[in-house]
Formats: C-alpha cells, sequence, structure tokens
C-alpha cells in the first residue's frame, strides 16, 4: 500500500514548481547563449527570480490546500 503524507504531497509541489523554474532558466540561456551573451548559473539566475519564484511557490500551494481559504478564515474571525 503506498501511502503518502501531506509533508510528500507539499514536497511534489514544490518539485514542480522548482522543475517550471527549470525549464525557464535553460530557455533563457539557450536564447542568451544564442545571441552571444553570457550565460549565469541557476543560482544567479534563480536569485534573479526569486519573486516569480516565491510567487509561484504561493500559487501553487494555493491550488493545492487552499491557503487563502484558511486565511481569510482567521482574518475575518
Amino acid at each position: 500500500m503506498n501511502v503518502r503524507t501531506i509533508e510528500d504531497n507539499f514536497e511534489y509541489q514544490a518539485k514542480e514548481v522548482f522543475n517550471d523554474m527549470l525549464e525557464d532558466y535553460q530557455d533563457e540561456q539557450n536564447e542568451r547563449k544564442a545571441d552571444g551573451d553570457d550565460i549565469e548559473t541557476f543560482a544567479e539566475w534563480l536569485w534573479r527570480n526569486r519573486e516569480d519564484f516565491g510567487e509561484k511557490m504561493y500559487n501553487r500551494f494555493d491550488e493545492y490546500a487552499g491557503i487563502d481559504k484558511s486565511t481569510e478564515d482567521l482574518n475575518y474571525a
């Protein structure tokens, strides 16, 4: 029997966002390489795009767990 915990599911969601960001990185670096520009390491690129990463992570968890609904209940109690 395959039992998943809530932590496993959140880890899966985080990996999906990370993989999406990695694809975006690779696409951008291929464009930079084609234009003759210097390429960045993934760490540099991720730091530069940290706000997008955080927003995508929040939105993914919100879709999965309904973060907004649970915090609305706390804010209006």
